[in-house]
């Protein structure tokens, strides 16, 4: 067994060797915002480091005769994972990359013992490109000229790029190109892979969608060329989710609903914490609505609502050290503080508890929520909203975790209602909506979040 964990500057290296700058892996801003909540590691490289790992035991150079790979949970940047041979029968091998308890991905290929390579790849890396975003897949296709740069190839995967023929190498790499750069293209996630090689060569492989179904989401793609023949499945990936615009939030508020309130949104960069500062400040309060990564979400918020007529500024927050708040929140005393903040909300083991996890989300939910009570109280302060979740009266078997620290963060919230009775502490639980953090493979969609919140906001603003 042999462990690693993938860093940024890894991410990067092999975006450049692979040609795949899917910000889904290289960019942490907005990847934030996308169905994983933070970079994830290409599968190809995963794939690839488990094939690199496994020919340290092998002698003399080999090519492989065939390759099938299935990534069955995404791996996340600076999140460990190990590498198992499961079975090694002379000519077929099976590896399972893991991390923890999850299966990350299952690889089978068979290979043969062959000569020193002789073809000749383009010596090349590739340079920083943007994906095309498709709306559509039926009848796309193309090609993938092969390209290797030997020299980083060499410190990425060393025994590889010593011992693989170097074409193969350009092949598997081209995969990922293929999926996160042309089809699906920017909003994709690669699922399977499922190559024949069929005899040496470097020739540019053709590509074409054979189907392409909305419902679940699934693009397959049928590739070939002289050397190779084989089959890619990947996934349509959500894009991030768009609340509504200040306009729309403008007709649904009255007026002056919220006027006279001066309020910190906690998480007000996006999600129900982005809806939340749209509906105040179109019910005339001025808000400050708080970011920990999203700066330019923020501003674009502010942008929009400022030009709309509402009064909204935004300022960098990070509630696991609310105390260092920079001078952008410095002497703004709020009337109400509105805490919409939380981590990606990773589902834990199917039957189990997952302690580590359960406290990274009190964290934010008890700890940090205290926490920026805390920064922003004073005599000014006249009530505090946090939200819960449904979850914690009936939760999925894989949120026990979620619902667990939401349920001590509603203790807390009861706790300061308790001692501060001269506050308005509410804590609602509100239901599953079409959020960032709820998008799904596949067609569906779940409830608004502008009506629910308003409700909650006019609730929490009645004396």
């Amino acid at each position: 067994m042999t462990r690693r964990t993938f860093t940024a500057a890894d991410q990067l290296d092999f975006a450049a060797l692979s040609g795949d700058f899917n910000p889904l892996h290289v960019d942490p801003v907005h990847a934030r915002r996308l169905m994983f909540g933070a970079p994830a590691v290409h599968g190809v490289h995963t794939l690839l480091w488990c094939l690199d790992q496994w020919a340290a035991q092998t002698e003399g150079p080999f090519s492989l005769r065939s390759l099938k790979a299935t990534f069955a949970r995404p791996l996340r940047v600076d999140q460990a994972v190990e590498m198992t041979v499961r079975k090694d029968d002379g000519g077929k091998v099976r590896l399972l990359a893991t991390s923890g308890a999850d299966t990350i991905a299952r690889i089978d290929f068979q290979w043969e013992a062959s000569a020193p390579a002789t073809t000749a790849v383009k010596a090349a890396s590739f340079a920083a490109a943007a994906p095309v975003e498709h709306h559509a897949y039926d009848g796309l296709e193309g090609t993938l000229p092969l390209a290797l740069d030997p020299p980083l190839a060499a410190r990425l995967l060393p025994r590889l790029a010593a011992r693989l023929a170097p074409e193969q190498v350009a092949a598997v790499l081209a995969t990922t190109r293929l999926v996160g750069m042309e089809s699906p293209g920017l909003h994709s996630v690669f699922s399977e892979l499922d190559l024949t090689f069929t005899g040496a060569g470097a020739d540019p492989i053709a590509w074409s969608v054979t189907q392409a179904d909305t419902r679940f989401g699934l693009v397959v793609m049928e590739l070939r060329s002289p050397s190779l023949e084989g089959e890619v499945r990947a996934f349509i990936r959500p894009a991030p989710r768009k609340q509504l615009s200040f306009a729309a939030a403008r007709g649904l508020v009255p007026v002056d609903a919220f006027a006279g309130q001066r309020a910190v949104v906690v998480g007000g960069s996006r999600g129900l914490g982005e809806v939340a500062v749209k509906l105040l400040a179109a019910g005339g309060a001025e808000v400050m609505a708080t970011y920990h990564q999203g700066a330019a979400d923020a501003q674009s918020l502010v942008n929009e609502i400022s030009a709309g007529g509402g009064a909204a500024a935004s300022a960098s927050l990070n509630v696991l050290d609310p105390g260092a708040a920079g001078d952008d929140l410095a002497g703004w005393a709020p009337t109400h503080l509105y805490y919409f903040a939380t981590p990606f909300i990773a589902t834990g083991p199917r039957g189990g508890f997952l302690q580590s996890l359960f406290e990274t989300f009190s964290a934010y939910y008890v700890s940090g929520f205290t926490g920026t009570v805390n920064r922003f109280d004073g005599p000014q302060l006249k009530g505090v909203f946090s939200p819960s979740s449904v979850f914690v009266e009936d939760a999925p078997d894989t949120l026990i975790e979620y619902a667990t620290a939401k349920a001590a963060g509603e203790y807390v919230a009861d706790l300061l209602q308790k001692r501060r009775p001269e506050l308005r502490v509410s804590r609602p639980r509100l239901p599953k909506m079409d959020t960032d953090q709820t998008a799904t493979l596949g067609e569906g969609q779940d409830a608004d979040p502008a009506p629910v919140i308003l409700r909650e906001l006019l609730d929490f603003a009645r004396p």
